[in-house]
């Protein structure tokens, strides 16, 4: 458990250094609400990895 902590606060600590205020498009289908779903997805996978950039 203690190393999920340690994810999350690394992941915050990603948000919080290089912060982003507009996600990339990921259009692969004609729902604007799923593209935008994906995107976010992709981004809180990028504070995860450290791969924000």
């Amino acid at each position: 458990m203690e190393k999920n902590m340690a994810n999350i606060i690394n992941a915050i600590i990603n948000l919080v250094r290089e912060p982003q205020f507009r996600l990339r498009e990921y259009a692969t289908g004609r729902n604007r609400a799923n593209n935008m779903g994906e995107s976010l997805e992709e981004y809180i996978k990028d504070l995860f990895a450290d791969t924000v950039n």
